[in-house]
């Protein structure tokens, strides 16, 4: 007896008997069954109609719009292949069909059997089905971009919308019924004995092909920013190698009961969906890991969370949980990440136990009481979330980043940084911080702190005992002067911007650099005495001056750092500091003498103080720097020896100035890219350059 045929396991209504046994047709080929009883030549090939509405199934809302839409024409962009459009005013429920007829007869084609609607959504190109509504699809994606009826929709569908999705009127190369529906025939996917990874995701799917589940190695299935409302039909239960699914930017309201049967599912991803429960029968798939329902309607976290142990990642960013999470999240001791952000929570005191969770992120919640001890916390963000106060404990030897920006914080309670060694980066912009409690000198890893947009009026000298700390924001705040105890940081960059600055301290008198190597007062006036009254002085010489001279200032000291033979070094912020940010503030001309002593500075921003004019050789580190600003001050001229010595500047910025003339110098600069003069008085116009520049 002969073997049975090799593809005898493909069932199909059509094929040729041979005795008992009859060979059947691949699922891939898509062979139409036939009547028993037909004879006669083979028929042309024919594919089952698209269902009404299978692009966008109307939802209620659709059909409150249907009798408007019978009532009042809305306007539609159809484009050619040239990318030239026309626009059709029609009824907001008029058919692919239709659509397609009217605009056969405004091109004077009669034949619409080969012109065709196409639709380009997330850069996936689609026909329409005959039944499908192109006015609801366009009015869905706007309105899931975030468009309202109040923003006159009916207009908007008329204006040029591809960044959402495109209709394009094409002439077919071939009848369209010879197309086949996009599908994963059984065939194929046996063949597939060694996919591991499938990904179909933007592809306008309404279900997932049931076939999936036959793919016996498969891990990660990935079908996200399709049109999926239920998975019932997939029996994704039984690719039992499934590892991480991804189902996000779908329709689906809720997960079928097989799922609880998974072994080895690790990752979920059911974001941006149209849940409004959380799906119970996750909480018996044990071994989930990762588990994402951030953008859904979600109210409420179930008590059965706690079964996840091995659970280390927990989304739910932008759902709509309130007030407090359950006790039983204590239970998830593999936790590692947590993201409520833009939530209603109120409470955290069910994390307090949690001592395994290291990432915290509880931005936009509403009037969060932070008031918690976490033994293992690694970053924390809390942003405008109406805190007034703070109280985190046990996190000394772990946390290294908090986000406390936005909220309503006027002060800090000096034993706050107590808790707080580790720390690496602090951000306290947008609140009403008065001032900054000397204990912040005990956080010795602090690398950034960010004080922005506060009422400071003043930094602690304490701030010198940061030793690692890189870079200091404290723009837009009241701050009048800066201490000299500066210097002794080790700054990268210094951003004092939008303060009420009258100058900057110059380094305090054991830290300054003379030319001879030793260390001298930080005083401009003794800076200025003549070498042989210097002398004078520190030999205790007396000297007399004119009666009507200003009283001398105190006399100089003089030392040396033994350390280094007998050398002194400069102050470590001379050395560190390559970016300086002084802009909208009451600086004058003098400013120029402390920042001489930069040696490594590539960015200074002095604009719109009240400079008028640049002391010759005063400009800091000029073989450095790379972008200089000084626009929207009083100068009248630009010293032209200096210009010349910046060699390495790609952007200078004097506009709002008084300037009539550029120096000849600028010219000479090779790596200028941005020269910005605009509103000065210049004697020439600036846009003529090639003739009426004068170089």
């Amino acid at each position: 007896m002969k073997d049975a045929p090799k593809n005898a396991q493909w069932a199909s209504h059509s094929g040729v008997a041979t005795g008992t046994e009859a060979w059947h047709a691949p699922e891939s080929w898509g062979v139409q069954p036939l009547s028993t009883s037909y004879v006669g030549p083979p028929p042309k090939a024919q594919v089952v109609p698209v269902e009404e509405d299978t692009s966008d199934d109307m939802e209620q809302s659709d059909y409150e719009w249907s009798s408007y839409g019978k009532k009042k024409l809305s306007t539609i962009r159809i484009f050619r292949a040239d990318t030239t459009y026309t626009t059709v005013n029609c009824g907001y429920n008029i058919t692919a069909s239709e659509l397609s007829s009217m605009l056969c007869r405004k091109i004077f084609k009669p034949d619409t059997s080969k012109y065709h609607l196409y639709v380009c959504r997330n850069n996936v190109v689609r026909p329409l089905g005959p039944y499908e509504r192109p006015l609801q699809i366009m009015r869905k994606c706007l309105e899931v971009f975030g468009y309202t009826p109040q923003d006159k929709l009916d207009e908007l569908s008329g204006k040029d919308n591809s960044f959402l999705c495109r209709f394009t009127f094409l002439e077919d190369d071939e009848p369209l019924v010879t197309n086949q529906h996009m599908d994963l025939p059984l065939d194929f996917v046996q063949n597939c004995s060694s996919l591991k990874w499938l990904e179909m995701a933007y592809n306008d799917l309404d279900k997932i092909p049931s076939n999936v589940r036959y793919i016996t190695n498969l891990n990660k299935l990935d079908i996200k920013g399709n049109r999926i409302k239920d998975l019932e039909t997939a029996y994704l239960h039984e690719a039992r190698k499934l590892d991480t699914l991804i189902l996000q930017c779908n329709r689906l309201e809720s997960i079928p009961d097989t799922f609880k049967t998974f072994q080895c599912l690790r990752v979920v991803n059911l974001s941006s969906n149209n849940f409004t429960k959380f799906p119970q029968i996750l909480c018996k798939i044990t071994t989930l890991e990762e588990l994402d329902l951030s953008f859904n309607t979600i109210t409420e976290i179930p008590a059965d969370i706690g079964h996840l142990k091995r659970l280390k990642n927990l989304l739910l960013f932008g759902n709509k949980i309130g007030t407090s999470l359950p006790k039983s999240m204590e239970d998830l001791t593999s936790l590692r990440k947590l993201d409520i952000r833009q939530n209603g929570i109120l409470n955290l005191d069910a994390l307090s136990d949690m001592q395994s969770l290291e990432h915290l992120l509880v931005d936009y919640n509403t009037n969060v009481v932070l008031n918690n001890s976490f033994g293992a916390l690694v970053r924390a963000s809390v942003v405008k979330c109406n805190i007034t106060d703070i109280n985190i404990r046990g996190t000394g030897s772990t946390l290294v980043f908090l986000d406390l920006s936005s909220n309503k914080l006027s002060n800090l309670v000096p034993g706050l940084f107590e808790h707080l060694q580790s720390l690496e980066t602090l951000k306290l912009d947008n609140n009403s911080i008065s001032s900054i409690p000397g204990t912040i000198g005990a956080l010795k890893h602090l690398r950034t702190l960010s004080v922005a947009n506060n009422s400071l009026n003043s930094i602690p000298d304490e701030i010198a005992q940061l030793d690692s700390l890189l870079h200091l924001d404290v723009h837009s705040n009241s701050l009048s002067e800066l201490p000299a105890s500066i210097w002794k940081c080790s700054l990268e960059s210094l951003n004092a911007s939008s303060n009420i600055l009258e100058s900057f301290p110059f380094p305090p008198e054991d830290v300054i650099l003379t030319k001879n190597g030793s260390v001298m007062s930080s005083s401009s006036s003794a800076a200025a005495l003549p070498d042989a009254e210097l002398q004078a002085i520190t030999q205790g010489k007396n000297t007399t001056s004119p009666p009507t001279s200003k009283p001398l200032p105190a006399p100089p000291t003089i030392a040396h750092n033994p350390s280094s033979n007998g050398r002194s070094v400069n102050p470590p912020l001379s050395n560190t500091l390559q970016s300086l940010y002084l802009g909208d503030n009451r600086l004058p001309d003098d400013v120029f003498d402390p920042l001489a002593h930069f040696t490594s500075l590539k960015v200074l921003n002095l604009s719109h103080n009240f400079i008028a004019e640049i002391p010759r050789g005063q400009i800091p580190s000029p073989g450095n720097l790379v972008e200089l600003y000084l626009g929207g001050n009083q100068l009248t001229h630009l010293p032209a020896d200096d210009i010349e010595a910046l060699r390495n500047l790609s952007v200078l910025y004097r506009s709002g100035n008084k300037l009539t003339t550029l120096p000849a110098e600028l010219g000479k600069i090779n790596n200028l890219v941005v020269l910005d003069v605009g509103c000065n008085m210049l004697k020439y116009n600036i846009s003529n350059w090639p003739y009426d520049w004068n170089w």
